[in-house]
């Protein structure tokens, strides 16, 4: 069995274990590793991930619909994702999940209740951040990086980002007009907020480089087990 193979297999086995125990269920692999055995891409994905322009952004893409689908759903036949209102994506009749991916990495949380959200972004692709600032920080969000040295203050951005998508992702919503009217408390550890969703959001390290990485949950659920597959460095937390 290779390691690949042996994480999905223990992947199942940690999802059984989260819902006995209420927890939610984060993995994080490296997008080009290989798909759960026996996935596929549905037809109509098949044509969408080859409009993606990128090698990596095509194999996010399919690795995220075929882990997920064979994850929540392995006795059904593949079906598409549906998608709420405001474009979230889920499957009637199984639990919620959500994706995102940046850095090389693709990230899914997985839990019965609808109000998750997950952002993992790169801080190379933030490039000068600080020109974001007045566009999508509030203003104390903005006085928290600019007191911060520079070598600092990116990875802070990077921490800023990554909590206001987590939290809009969380309420089913994309990414907001006016960004900065939300202050994601950057001097917190696990900040909660009550609108647009009641969620505490918390920043969750990954052993992969470049990367920044929050997480959204309901205030209720007891915590969050981590599975990860990273060539070379595979790791299990339970946090």
């Amino acid at each position: 069995m290779t390691d690949i193979t042996r994480w999905h297999h223990n992947l199942q086995q940690r999802w059984e274990g989260c819902r006995e125990s209420g927890f939610a269920l984060v993995a994080a692999i490296a997008v080009n590793a290989a798909p759960p055995p026996g996935a596929q891409l549905l037809p109509e994905e098949q044509e969408r991930q080859k409009r993606y322009r990128f090698a990596r952004d095509r194999a996010a893409y399919g690795l995220g619909r075929m882990l997920t689908r064979w994850l929540l759903m392995p006795d059904s036949p593949p079906r598409p994702f549906d998608r709420m209102p405001g474009g979230k994506p889920f499957l009637p009749g199984h639990p919620n999940f959500n994706i995102s991916h940046g850095a090389g990495v693709l990230v899914v949380v997985f839990h019965d209740e609808p109000d998750i959200g997950i952002d993992i972004e790169s801080l190379s692709r933030l490039g000068q951040a600080k020109i974001y600032y007045g566009l999508v920080c509030h203003p104390q969000e903005k006085s928290h990086l600019e007191s911060l040295p520079p070598r600092k203050s990116k990875a802070a951005f990077a921490r800023c980002w990554t909590r206001k998508e987590a939290l809009l992702k969380a309420a089913g919503l994309g990414v907001a007009d006016n960004l900065a009217a939300l202050d994601m408390q950057l001097g917190a550890t696990a900040p909660l907020f009550t609108h647009p969703a009641i969620v505490q959001v918390r920043d969750i390290a990954l052993p992969f480089d470049n990367c920044h990485c929050s997480l959204a949950l309901p205030p209720h659920v007891p915590g969050y087990s981590i599975a990860v597959f990273n060539p070379g460095q595979t790791e299990d937390n339970l946090i």
